[in-house]
């Protein structure tokens, strides 16, 4: 049986990136190992900094090599002694998990793959494909980022990009959890969309948004900030935190550099630490890991966390598809299916 792989040429943006669809023969499981028939992908910005070669979660030794990070699909075959699934399975393979997978250039922009059974996940009956796609990335991440925040319920987390999808997320999971947020957005017309799903305040970035957290907090600050543009936004997520407070850096949509504030750093205790889910899973552990991945199941099943569907592509667009994720203002997240 054959199928598709988008497979990395060049290196490039995505509009100058050399990307090439091969024939694919479907591969033979050795003793527990599984392979997965994918059929809906999520595209994410790592995606993008991926094609780029400048993001260390893709890092394969020679190209051509497979991109992608995030994805479902269906139990094709097993091999002798797997027990957690079964052919026919639904399942999501966490492709960001390991060297072997998505860093090693075997990414989830193909149509099979070759797992071991432990970094397999059961997508339950009531989860559709379009939202189990998008397991991994966005809702480890936010979920992970709050819980080691340590948030108290009625406090308040400060975020900056929280029109994104993870953003939104983090603002669904909040509100489950009796955490107030305040929400940094570049546009006015994410005001009401966020407000809707849950978001207690939302800020523009051409507002001072140091005071109005100040006022919103009657003056103690927000207890804790995330923060995915960097450069000067970092410093504005700093000056609005607690005395003691931590700012999580996880994305650069503003570039590699950050801008702190050195009176935050000695004099209130401020502390500014990264945050890159594929450390953070291997941290945990195989069997934390699915306990965790229980907890957000959970989540979806209650729909807490709703995944936004955008525009789909075929497998064979994915040259499309990430300029199309791009797009500013877009709606939902890009999928590609095949």
């Amino acid at each position: 049986m054959t199928g598709r792989a988008v497979r990395l040429v060049k290196y490039g943006d995505a509009n100058t990136v050399e990307l090439e669809v091969v024939e694919q023969v479907a591969p033979v499981p050795g003793p527990g190992k599984v392979v997965v028939r994918m059929t809906t992908r999520s595209v994410d910005p790592a995606d993008v900094f991926s094609v780029m070669g400048i993001y260390p979660g893709f890092a394969p030794a020679s190209l051509p090599a497979v991109p992608g990070l995030d994805g479902m699909g269906k139990v094709h075959a097993v091999g002798e002694g797997v027990k957690a699934v079964a052919v026919g399975q639904r399942v999501v393979p966490m492709f960001i998990y390991g060297p072997q997978y998505a860093r090693a250039g075997q990414g989830s922009y193909q149509d099979y793959v070759v797992f071991e059974e432990e970094a397999l996940f059961p997508v339950p009956d009531a989860v559709p494909d379009e939202a189990a796609c998008q397991f991994v990335v966005n809702p480890f991440t936010a979920w992970l980022m709050i819980k080691a925040l340590d948030i108290p319920k009625g406090e308040y987390l400060i975020q900056s990009a929280a029109g994104s999808a993870l953003g939104q997320q983090v603002i669904q999971m909040c509100k489950h959890l009796g955490i107030k947020t305040i929400n940094v957005v570049r546009r006015k017309a994410q005001i009401d969309e966020l407000k809707a799903i849950g978001a207690d305040e939302v800020l523009t970035t051409d507002e001072d948004v140091v005071t109005r957290v100040k006022e919103i907090t009657q003056g103690k600050g927000a207890y804790g900030g995330i923060d995915a543009v960097a450069g000067g936004t970092t410093k504005t997520v700093m000056n609005s935190l607690r005395q003691g407070g931590v700012v999580l850096i996880y994305g650069m949509m503003d570039g590699v550099t950050c801008v702190g504030d050195v009176i935050d750093l000695i004099f209130r205790d401020v502390t500014v630490r990264g945050f890159w889910v594929t450390v953070e899973l291997v941290k945990l552990g195989v069997p934390k890991l699915h306990e965790v991945a229980n907890e957000i199941w959970e989540l979806f099943e209650k729909k807490v966390v709703v995944p936004s569907v955008g525009q789909i592509f075929d497998l064979a667009k994915a040259k499309e598809a990430l300029q199309a994720s791009l797009t500013p203002a877009r709606k939902g997240k890009v999928l590609l299916t095949s």
